[in-house]
């Protein structure tokens, strides 16, 4: 992706509605790559922490591990996992929330547009109240316990089969 050059008031003339109109489709266009950008990076360090659990797993199922190591190695993963997950997502959150007041100013032509302010949220958001907001939505817990969940059962499984034999 090729950086874009930003345009001048005069580029983008026309009366001051029309300006920040342009100005509000630019920044929702702002709001969308830092979405992407933040979902990206999120999902790689979920196939990441994915990776070293079914490592884990593996290792536990081919004996390398023991089975206790293995369920607490689960566990440690899994939470640093969730809580980064929760602070990589806060960017996203906030985006997604000014992306939704600028279509709001899009749809309602009597509602005013403060200009871009995506960056100055962005950098006044991270606060630990938001972090443990988003630890609690589904979207952000759910992933974990979707792969903790069946690779805890496995580890606690084969330890039981192998006490047994």
């Amino acid at each position: 992706m090729g950086k874009k050059k930003a345009a001048t008031s005069k580029e983008i003339g026309g009366n001051s509605s029309n300006r920040d109109e342009e100005l509000a489709l630019r920044e929702r266009e702002w709001c969308h790559q830092v979405i992407v950008h933040r979902e990206n990076i999120t999902f790689a360090q979920q196939r990441w922490v994915f990776a070293f659990i079914a490592a884990v797993v593996i290792g536990v199922l081919t004996r390398d591990v023991p089975p206790g190591l293995g369920v607490l190695a689960i566990g440690t993963l899994a939470l640093l996992g969730w809580i980064s997950d929760g602070v990589q997502r806060v960017p996203a959150d906030v985006a997604i929330k000014r992306a939704g007041s600028i279509e709001e100013f899009l749809r309602s032509p009597q509602s005013y547009y403060g200009g871009p302010q995506l960056s100055g949220q962005i950098a006044a958001s991270g606060g630990r109240s938001q972090i443990y907001e988003l630890l609690g939505k589904p979207r952000v817990f759910s992933p974990y316990l979707l792969v903790c969940l069946p690779a805890t059962a496995i580890v606690l499984i084969h330890f039981c089969l192998q006490a047994y034999q």
